[in-house]
């Protein structure tokens, strides 16, 4: 978090969410200076996770170039939508001016506004979503291979998933990817419960519901092995900035012999249950467009990526260790057994994913 909030002082410029309801926010004025506005989740700022991730990518670019930065922080679908339309009209005819559009969450938004920038070099691009939008780039980040090889990894153990809410492509093809490597490689893994936190995108804000959520699930699925009442389930959280939520509960749950993977960044040291995590690099991923868009190169209309392309990832924790009342069900899991596993499933998970991707 000091490196976060540090980075939002060093940043040019930041538009953070208005209070006041009677003045709607506005989207900062612009130059003929070059500049890269990014309209962030809704009340996600500050999850040590994807949203996070993507901030870094655009102080890194900053920090390379110097091109002037804004960040948009809705506190709302409704001040989310006023920022992209403010947006859009004040950078009309304006050269050189970016906007990075965050999650899927504003795919409505998106496709139903007509987009026409006039100035030469301005551009919109949309994180998660494939969908074709004229006067938009698109990219659907596919965490399915990253998370088969989650499942593969955790072979045939009881898992349990809470995602954010139903619909939203990148989570059902998350869970998908790892209900298929649970299932991979065994006769009969355990089932694989599904979860939903909320209906809607507010399901990816919620840390304390999530918090709450995990606790009953806990309280509820305790088993008794060896005359040892305990928790023993490996917690998927595909929940964005709820994910916190989650960890904490698992972390205070002191019968705990289950697991709960990291999500979207290495999330080692937050919680001694969590063996390895699923990297998604959103950042990474934005700093490359906004370095191309800077070298003059074309975006493709919509693309895809994945494992293969390096913009998801399994990563362990090399000091991970676990638990002495994990043991009694996890007997051979430790983080050499984690990374052999890894290296061996790898290129089957990259295989799946980009079948899927093939598959109608």
């Amino acid at each position: 978090m000091t490196r976060f909030w540090g980075m939002l002082l060093m940043l040019l410029a930041l538009t953070a969410c208005h209070e006041d309801e009677d003045s709607p926010p506005q989207v900062p004025t612009t130059s003929n200076s070059p500049t890269v506005t990014l309209l962030t989740t809704v009340n996600g700022v500050g999850d040590n996770g994807y949203n996070d991730s993507l901030i870094d990518g655009l102080f890194k670019f900053y920090e390379q170039t110097g091109v002037v930065a804004h960040l948009l922080f809705p506190g709302s679908m409704t001040e989310a939508e006023h920022f992209f339309k403010d947006w859009l009209t004040t950078n009309a005819n304006t050269d050189s001016a970016v906007l990075i559009v965050s999650s899927s969450a504003y795919q409505q938004m998106v496709s139903q506004q007509h987009v026409s920038l006039k100035g030469k070099g301005s551009r919109v691009l949309f994180l998660e979503s494939d969908a074709p939008i004229e006067g938009v780039s698109t990219v659907a980040i596919d965490r399915y291979g990253a998370c088969y090889l989650a499942g593969l990894i955790l072979d045939a153990s009881p898992a349990y998933i809470l995602a954010a809410a139903p619909g939203f492509s990148e989570i059902e093809r998350a869970i998908k990817g790892f209900q298929d490597g649970h299932a991979a490689h065994v006769a009969h893994a355990e089932d694989v419960t599904v979860a939903y936190l909320a209906d809607g995108e507010e399901g990816f804000a919620m840390p304390d519901s999530a918090y709450h959520v995990m606790c009953r699930r806990i309280s509820s699925q305790t088993r008794n092995t060896e005359d040892i009442t305990f928790y023993n389930e490996t917690v998927l959280p595909l929940l964005g900035g709820s994910c916190l939520g989650a960890i904490q509960a698992m972390t205070d749950e002191e019968l705990n012999g289950g697991l709960i993977i990291g999500m979207d960044t290495d999330r080692r040291g937050q919680s001694p249950f969590i063996p390895f995590s699923i990297i998604v690099h959103g950042g990474d991923i934005i700093f490359d467009y906004l370095t191309s868009w800077r070298h003059g190169q074309s975006w493709p209309a919509t693309q895809t990526m994945g494992l293969a392309e390096h913009a998801t990832d399994v990563i362990v924790d090399p000091t991970f260790k676990i638990s002495k009342l994990a043991t009694v069900f996890y007997n051979a899991y430790n983080k050499d057994y984690f990374i052999q596993k890894l290296e061996s499933y790898r290129d089957e998970a990259i295989a799946k994913e980009t079948s899927k991707r093939q598959s109608p």
